[in-house]
């Protein structure tokens, strides 16, 4: 009977058109509910960074695509054979790795701008290179940047982890940038980055100045083996952790009933997490949980907390208060039947290093608290920078014509620590501007485009050494702010500006920019109609020199009177050779009095096709030992004296003061040193590095001529030379501090190639007039290896200043930017103390480090603290920065910081007294007091191993 009922329904369907019809309409309407039921992925960018293919998940339905698009970066990798299991699916085994740039980004779009979004990066080692470089005791570590904003470390210490970073933000352009940096203690990797759109009415916390970085998602109740909950549960694809308390402390109680979130709500649990929640297991009435900030790996910030509530259990009613750290949060929380209900402030919690919460009943219920789930972020400020839209627009456009094969993606100009290989910008305002572009050396081909005539604010544009041919657009010599222009090396013979331009008149090079000159160049001062001068270089090109006919130059006279010799190019070789003996004659001949002349005082580089050489800045001028004289009221007012000699105060004519530092005959540095001192000098700016505005290299006069630094060096105010806030104020010093920090991250990470300083002490450290520290006597610098900061350079004399000599680097003569590191551990530590890095007393001389680890062995750090600092300090703060120093001090060069760690740390350390200052501040109006310390436990301090 069964089997013939099912024959004749079959046959009923087959010859009844009618319920054919009917049938398939029914199976249409159940197909389209089941769609519109699906949450849209519509504005998801899903990126499987290291794929080949683009494919849909089979678990979430959401499209991934490679990462092609979004980069032009890196190498895919695929994770080695045992790892790629993870919760969060097949996206995990594959990887792009960023081995051969500091800098590489992604730029997601298209993007709303305005639009409030969450971006998440997911990391998997998974050996993947095969050198089994991740465990607890040498984690991997590299920096992530949105935007202009530092996000977060990446920190992985095991290969079969993974781990994913969030935050939620406002795109402030139409693309966003998600950069990686690597600081040095690993190759930057991604797994996956994955974005998505919010309403603009959740997490209302989030705006165009704040970001907020997830530190916790949970899902409390379900056990921790259940799966995340994420799309399409949650329509914005938010990762739920499964999250049950340890010892069976908590109870699951479900429900299979929806509880479903208005659209209006800021924060819009899913309905399964809601669905579930934790009462405690045992007769209590108070819940009890804490965590510790630095769990999170952001150090001490303003942390917003969100907690989900729903009543699972019909006809009753449970109230309850939860307190912070001792102090009521939110009163009387009474969770609605089968409803969503959340608990969160409007302004964040106060920063602190652990946060204890107490869920208490109110009096009102004798039942115990619930909860469903809870959310944690901590806040960043937003630095909104980016690159004017035009000049990021134009340079792109160059990139594309061009096909620059350089780590060119995301915002040209930001993060700022981090511009784009070539590039230099100016941040003043905001949008930064693009004021330099390097591509000397990049294999550029064609006509020269006229879109590098719409940089507005560019004074240097090298485009030396590529295969460029025909003339430069008239348009490009008349921009207002370009003040050098390369094109040395071109296959070109034709003149670069036309000849028919009334209002352009060429002419050759006057003696103040001599320091442009290359004996293989011709250079040229070209004046346009607003009466600036252009310095172009133009040799090495076919058919052109200096006085032909396509030229287009007439002769100008020195301002001594004696005519320089016109050199008249010719076919003839011998014709060549008898005007380059002439002129040799007329320079040996007159050698031995002060006029200058160009062989005399060019400064030749030391490679002459260096792909990586900066354009020299206009500020960077050459002085004859006359205009010494003259600036420094004959050498009247010495400053001091150094290694390299004495150094003078003196005056330019605009009333800039300067500070000249002259090579004097006892000094062991030669002219080679001399030179390469310049070289690094002139291609080096950052705003904590002490600005050269010139030189002078006149026969044996050879001298360096600074920006005046008005308030000294650090170690005047430290040892009472000098008084300012410096001596009283903790802040003033961490600031500083972190000012010198800066630049020396600047030297090894951003220069190239990057720089060693050698010799990092308080007496190299000068401040500005507004405090502002700026390091001095980096030209003699090594430069290391950036791709393997590993390498250590053999030196063959040690070059340093006791007490801030790093003792593995005297012992092996092996130097690393570690080095550094340790001399900068040690001016930490005479911050602190207010002592020399040699420390005397009546029974022992001892180095400084020494001393502090021998003090701190009773763990009591006030016995070392300065006393100076009479305005007081967070304890705190003193501690982290204390534990620093100890480790900036490691004897093993390999367990010390890098410096871009430095900075980050003194930054926490500068947030903990910053805090700590304002406590002060309300305490004392609230009770009127003029003192008064709060002091905090600090934390547990390990003394390094015996030195």
């Amino acid at each position: 009977m069964h089997s013939m009922g099912s024959n004749a329904r079959i046959f009923f369907l087959f010859y009844s058109p009618k319920m054919l019809f009917w049938l398939f309409l029914l199976l249409e309407i159940i197909a389209i509910a089941k769609v519109h039921s699906q949450p849209s992925t519509q504005g998801f960018i899903s990126i499987d960074c290291g794929s080949s293919t683009n494919y849909t998940d089979a678990t979430t339905g959401i499209p991934y695509v490679t990462d092609d698009l979004f980069t032009d970066d890196g190498v895919n990798f695929h994770v080695a054979a045992g790892y790629g299991s993870s919760p969060l699916g097949e996206q995990m085994t594959t990887l792009r790795s960023f081995p051969n740039a500091i800098r590489s980004c992604y730029a997601l779009k298209p993007v709303i701008k305005s639009g409030k979004y969450l971006l998440r990066g997911t990391f998997m080692y998974g050996n993947y290179d095969g050198q089994n470089r991740v465990n607890t005791e040498n984690p991997l570590q590299f920096d992530l940047y949105f935007d202009a904003n530092f996000w977060q470390t990446v920190y992985i210490t095991d290969p079969s982890y993974t781990v994913w970073y969030e935050v939620l933000a406002v795109a402030t352009a139409e693309s966003v940038s998600v950069c990686l940096v690597n600081t040095g203690t690993g190759t930057p990797f991604i797994s996956m980055l994955e974005f998505r759109p919010l309403p603009d009415v959740m997490y209302p916390a989030v705006n165009t100045t704040q970001y907020l970085i997830t530190c916790l998602r949970l899902n409390i109740g379900p056990s921790s083996d259940s799966a995340y909950v994420r799309y399409p549960q949650d329509p914005y694809d938010r990762l739920w952790k499964p999250w049950t308390a340890p010892d069976d402390a908590l109870t699951e109680i479900t429900t299979d009933v929806s509880i479903v979130s208005s659209t209006d709500d800021y924060f819009q649990p899913p309905s399964i997490v809601m669905q579930s929640a934790g009462i405690l297991s045992y007769n209590s009435t108070v819940m009890e949980f804490s965590w510790y900030s630095y769990y999170f790996g952001l150090g001490v910030r303003n942390e917003y907390v969100n907690f989900f509530f729903s009543e699972l259990m019909p006809n009753v009613t449970r109230s309850f208060n939860i307190y912070l750290n001792d102090g009521l949060w939110y009163s009387n929380c009474t969770p609605p039947y089968l409803s969503p209900y959340y608990t969160h402030h409007t302004g964040p919690n106060a920063p602190s290093e652990e946060y204890n919460w107490v869920f208490n009943s109110s009096g009102l219920s004798n039942l115990p608290p619930i909860i469903n789930a809870e959310e944690v972020y901590t806040a960043i400020q937003v630095n909104p920078l980016v690159t004017d839209s035009d000049d990021a627009y134009v340079i792109n456009a160059i990139k594309e014509l061009y096909l620059v094969k350089r780590s060119w993606i995301g915002d040209p100009c930001v993060p700022q620590q981090y511009p784009w290989d070539g590039l230099n910008c100016s941040y003043g305002t905001n949008p930064a501007r693009i004021t330099s572009i390097n591509l000397s050396s990049s294999a550029l081909a064609g006509s020269l485009s006229t879109s590098f005539a719409m940089f507005a604010a560019i004074k240097c544009l090298d485009l030396s050494y590529n295969n460029l041919t025909g003339p430069i657009p008239d348009a490009l010599g008349a921009l207002p702010s370009l003040q050098i222009l390369q094109q040395s090396y071109w296959n070109n013979s034709e003149f670069p500006f036309s000849k028919t331009k009334s209002d352009v008149q060429i002419d050759y090079i006057n003696d103040s920019y001599l320091y442009l000159i290359h004996t293989t160049s011709c250079y040229y001062s070209v004046k346009n109609y607003a009466n600036k001068k252009l310095m172009l270089s133009y040799g090495g090109n076919p058919n052109l020199c200096p006085g032909g006919t396509s030229c287009g130059g007439e002769t100008k006279k020195k301002h001594s009177g004696v005519a320089i010799i016109v050199i008249i190019c010719a076919a003839s070789m011998v014709l060549l050779i008898v005007v380059t003996f002439i002129v040799w004659s007329v320079i040996k001949k007159r050698g031995s009095s002060r006029t200058t002349y160009p062989e005399q005082n060019v400064v030749q580089p030391m490679k002459e096709n260096n792909a990586q050489e900066n354009c020299l800045p206009i500020e960077n001028r050459v002085f004859t030992y006359k205009e010494l004289e003259i600036m420094t009221n004959n050498f009247r007012k010495q400053l001091g004296k150094g290694g390299f000699g004495p150094v003078f105060h003196g005056n330019l004519q605009n009333n800039v003061q300067v500070a000249v530092k002259m090579l004097s005959q006892s000094s062991s540095q030669g002219k080679k040193e001399f030179h390469a001192e310049v070289e690094n000098l002139t291609r080096i700016h950052h705003k904590n590095l002490v600005p050269l505005i010139g030189y002078c290299m006149e026969g044996d006069d050879l001298a360096l001529v600074y920006e005046y630094m008005p308030q000294g060096t650090l170690q005047d105010h430290l040892t009472g030379k000098i008084h300012s806030d410096v001596t009283d104020s903790w802040a003033q010093r961490l600031k500083i501090t972190i000012g010198a920090a800066q630049g020396l991250e600047y030297l090894h990470s951003a220069c190239d190639p990057p720089l060693i300083h050698r010799d990092v002490k308080s007496s190299n450290i000068l401040l500005s007039a507004s405090l502002e520290a700026k390091v001095a006597d980096f030209g003699l610098s090594k430069s290391f290896d950036m791709d393997n900061r590993t390498h250590i350079s053999n030196v063959s004399a040690v070059v340093g200043t006791p007490g801030y000599l790093d003792p593995e680097y005297y012992s092996s003569h092996r130097l690393s930017d570690k080095s550094d590191v340790y001399g900068f551990g040690v001016i930490i530590l005479e911050l602190v103390t207010g002592q020399l890095p040699v420390v005397r007393s009546m029974k022992d001389i001892i180095n400084l480090v020494e001393w502090v680890f021998q003090r701190l062995a009773g763990g009591d750090i006030e016995n070392i603290v300065d006393r100076n600092l009479r305005m007081g300090y967070d304890i705190n703060s003193i501690w982290k920065a204390v534990d620093l120093a100890m480790r900036c001090t490691e004897l093993n060069h390999h367990q010390r910081p890098t410096m871009a760690h430095v900075v980050k740390e003194l930054n926490e350390s500068l947030e903990l007294e910053c805090a700590y200052s304002k406590g002060i501040t309300a305490r004392r109006k609230q009770t009127g007091t003029t003192s008064g310390a709060l002091r905090v436990e600090p934390p547990q301090f390990i003394p390094p191993v015996a030195r």
